[in-house]
């Protein structure tokens, strides 16, 4: 499943849930083991800092 479509998954089961006083959070990867290329979602989270081995934050 593509990360777009989990997301959109999960609201709707998130919606269906009872319990206003709850934090849902989710973060979604999908790395390509041949490229190296990675396919990413996140919902309640900050933005992801993504950076090259070796390279300090």
């Amino acid at each position: 499943m593509q990360p777009r479509q989990l997301m959109q998954a999960l609201e709707g089961v998130v919606a269906e849930l009872d319990a206003p006083d709850q934090l849902v959070t989710c973060c979604y990867l999908v790395i390509a083991a041949d490229t190296g290329e990675v396919t990413m979602c996140s919902a309640g989270h900050l933005p992801v800092l993504v950076t090259a081995p070796g390279t300090p934050p």
